[in-house]
């Protein structure tokens, strides 16, 4: 036996109990998920059938990131991580379960859709911001990527089966029914987050004195250091610009379906676990991409790609190939968010995550709602929903290639970014 072949090859450390034990309620969870993903924008197209009632939609989803994500981010980095994310889920669990409720009573309308998906959001900036510090409390840090890249998949294999068993669903019950499966859900997730042993908030050195407890302070602390993040903050950019020409793409799919090719429930169900199939697919190719090409410049070229698909999806002749273009720009989607998400966790101090990751979401998502309008009014006012999509292609090419010029496509400045977090202070103000 040669000296090689004697040593022994080295093995991935296994991501441990609470690990898998997260991302079986992230499964479960993910799962509900998916079905309200589909039912959500079905249901207000069925109620009105316009594009702008389902802008509208998109509008009630994002805009409490926008207007509570700063000041949410702030407070769940001082508060028990791990039993607010029970309460918040608990929370979700009973606010989904009103759709299906309302229904019953013959109540349900537009309105009160927009103000269920309303109260849903708050809670689930609340759950966002503190999971952000979940994976890096339960995996060490050189397992991020393949924690988040598991992640990524169950959320993948869950946008492909969600939609489908929807659409069987739908077959038999009303389309406010299968809400039932994701409040449900919440409840089961809510659960399995007590069998958690290890804590959601690591203990920092600056947390053993006391200090004053100031949101405005530790908001402006999260603003400081996001700035002084060149590379974060060029993909926050990035992240922002493509919500903003993409929100248009994601929400009118239904329209687009609907409307060119005449497509039935079953059919968008297609669409929407064709995404899924994507997701899954690239989420195995992720580690597979050159490091050194580093995050920046595969996020860069990741849209540039979606645009070039999404203008291609806005000029298709039949069905058939609106679902398999959908697999791509997931895919090139999910390599984007892996990337990215993994940068944030690698280059942000554990006890910043909270509002750092808030901050991120508020730049990403403030471009939505506006995005969200003008596109849904876009597609009213033209009755041409194939050129709008054209043309938030060729946008999104050109406006994400001015990228190439930004500290996101050298990746010598994602390394400094790094050495920085790692010697970051925390602040004394």
């Amino acid at each position: 036996m040669s000296r090689a072949e004697a040593q022994p090859r080295e093995k991935s450390k296994p991501l441990g109990r609470d690990f898998s034990i997260y991302w079986f309620g992230q499964a479960i969870s993910v799962m509900g998920t998916a079905f309200t993903q589909y039912g959500l924008p079905l249901l207000v197209f069925r109620l009105t059938g316009s594009a702008l009632n389902l802008a509208f939609s998109q509008i009630s989803v994002y805009l409490p990131y926008v207007l509570f994500g700063l000041f949410i981010g702030a407070w769940t980095d001082r508060m028990d991580r791990k039993r607010m994310l029970i309460w918040v889920n608990a929370l979700r669990g009973a606010t989904i379960a009103l759709i299906p409720l309302l229904a019953l009573f013959g109540e349900i309308n537009v309105y009160l859709v927009y103000v269920v998906s309303f109260i849903n959001s708050v809670l689930a900036v609340f759950a966002g911001a503190a999971q952000s510090a979940v994976i890096p409390s339960l995996v060490e840090k050189d397992q991020l990527i393949t924690a988040n890249g598991r992640i990524t998949l169950t959320e993948s294999i869950a946008k492909v089966g969600g939609p489908i068993l929807a659409g069987v669903l739908i077959s038999f019950v009303p389309v406010e029914t299968i809400f039932l499966v994701d409040s449900i859900s919440f409840f089961l997730i809510a659960i399995s987050l007590f069998f958690i042993r290890a804590s959601f908030n690591q203990a920092h050195p600056a947390d053993s004195k006391p200090a004053e407890k100031n949101v405005l302070r530790e908001i402006k602390e999260g603003l400081d250091f996001l700035k002084q993040q060149k590379v974060v903050l060029s993909a926050t950019m990035l992240a922002t610009l493509a919500n903003l020409l993409m929100i248009t793409a994601a929400t009118q799919q239904i329209t687009l379906v609907k409307r060119e090719f005449q497509a039935t429930d079953q059919q968008v169900s297609l669409m929407f676990a064709a995404s899924g199939v994507g997701a899954i697919i690239f989420s195995f190719l992720v580690n597979r991409l050159p490091k050194r090409w580093g995050f920046g410049r595969i996020a860069i070229f990741s849209q540039m790609i979606i645009g070039v698909l999404v203008l291609i999806l806005g000029s298709v002749p039949i069905f058939l190939l609106a679902p398999l273009l959908s697999v791509f720009i997931s895919g090139c989607n999910v390599i984007f968010n892996i990337q990215f998400t993994s940068l944030v966790q690698l280059c942000v101090p554990n006890r910043l995550l909270g509002r750092v990751s808030s901050t991120i979401l508020v730049l990403a998502f403030v471009a939505i709602p506006v995005g969200s309008l003008v596109g849904g009014s876009a597609i009213e006012w033209s009755g041409h929903v194939g050129l709008v999509y054209q043309v938030t292609g060729v946008l999104m090419v050109i406006m994400t290639a001015s990228f190439l010029f930004t500290p996101l496509n050298r990746p010598q400045s994602y390394n400094m970014d790094i050495v920085a977090a790692k010697e970051a202070k925390p602040s004394q103000g």
